[in-house]
């Protein structure tokens, strides 16, 4: 077996402990990274959804959905000066047979849009993609992209690029 000299052992030893800070400093920036993500993503859900609304020409409700999911009641606040009465999706009147042409609004039978938001894709510190769209019956659907970008302080929509439609 190979000695090594003293020479040798500090190189390794010093080597070894600058992969340790390294990667101490890369694993906290990354989940420094990822909770500021986080914080961010109910704005930009709230900047598709009003981006959505805004030149909205049809029914005056809209139901809400985060991934498949309810929103929280902190999420849904968010929309106190919307034009539309907004409701999350357990807000839609269950279907009839033979199927109805629209969605309806469960309390007043009025027709809505659903409006859905998904995944979030970052593709930069102040730029992502997020899955989306709409259903307002059996003839009246969209789903694709959304492009959004921070401006400022503010989440802007870009563009949406529909992938789906019916």
């Amino acid at each position: 077996m190979r000695k090594i000299s003293s020479n040798g052992l500090w190189t390794i030893i010093v080597v070894s402990l600058m992969m340790i800070l390294f990667s101490t400093f890369l694993v906290r920036r990354i989940a420094s990274n990822a909770a500021r993500h986080v914080a961010q993503e109910d704005d930009i859900r709230e900047a598709i959804f009003r981006y959505e609304m805004k030149d909205h020409r049809g029914p005056d409700v809209v139901f809400l959905s985060i991934n498949n999911q309810e929103p929280s009641d902190a999420f849904m606040r968010r929309f106190f000066d919307a034009k539309l009465s907004v409701k999350t999706w357990s807000a839609i009147a269950p279907a009839t047979k033979p199927p109805q042409r629209w969605i309806n609004d469960r309390e007043t039978g009025n027709p809505g849009v659903a409006l859905s938001v998904g995944k979030i894709t970052w593709t930069s510190d102040h730029g992502v993609t997020v899955a989306g769209g709409y259903y307002c019956g059996i003839l009246c659907a969209g789903a694709g992209d959304f492009y959004v970008n921070l401006k400022g302080k503010r989440w802007i929509v870009e563009k949406f690029d529909i992938k789906v439609i019916s």
